[in-house]
């Protein structure tokens, strides 16, 4: 085997060391600076993406509390609203409620003075008929005719004696 040879132990040295020394150098001067720039610039990527979400997560948070503000300010606005129009309903049904009233009132006052009214001609004609009546009985049992008029006020006098 050639690789054990004594002979050839110097070049192959020679060769070893010609190449690492050749790989180290354009590593050490080009790949590893390339790989640290890359490296390097990944970092930077990755410190402003970090910059920016916390931004962002500040801003999210500045938005948020002003979305609670708005949100608790239109809460109030709505309750006010609310209030204001349980206050303006309860007013508009006590008006409404006073109208109804004193139209009912009114209603019921005209009613009794239909009713007085009819009651008051109703006993007119009842004691006409009733003077008519005793007129009638009276000439036909005692032969006295007497005029419906004056059985009328007899009639009345009695009434006003007896309060009705």
């Amino acid at each position: 085997m050639p690789q054990l040879d004594i002979g050839t132990y110097a070049s192959q040295l020679f060769w070893l060391f010609t190449c690492f020394g050749l790989l180290y150098i354009f590593m050490s001067h080009v790949s590893i600076p390339l790989i640290g720039t890359v490296i390097e610039k990944r970092h930077l990527h990755i410190e402003k993406t970090l910059n920016r979400g916390m931004e962002l997560e500040v801003k999210a948070e500045n938005l948020r509390v002003k979305f609670e503000q708005v949100l608790a300010e239109s809460r109030d606005q709505a309750h006010k609203m609310l209030v204001s129009s349980v206050h303006d309903i309860g007013v508009t049904i006590a008006h409404q409620k006073k109208e109804s009233s004193e139209a009912i009132m009114a209603r019921i006052q005209n009613a009794q003075n239909e009713i007085s009214k009819q009651k008051d001609a109703s006993l007119t004609e009842l004691k006409h008929a009733a003077g008519m009546i005793t007129s009638d009985i009276l000439q036909k049992l005692i032969n006295i005719e007497l005029d419906v008029a004056q059985i009328e006020t007899a009639i009345n006098q009695t009434l006003q004696s007896k309060g009705a």
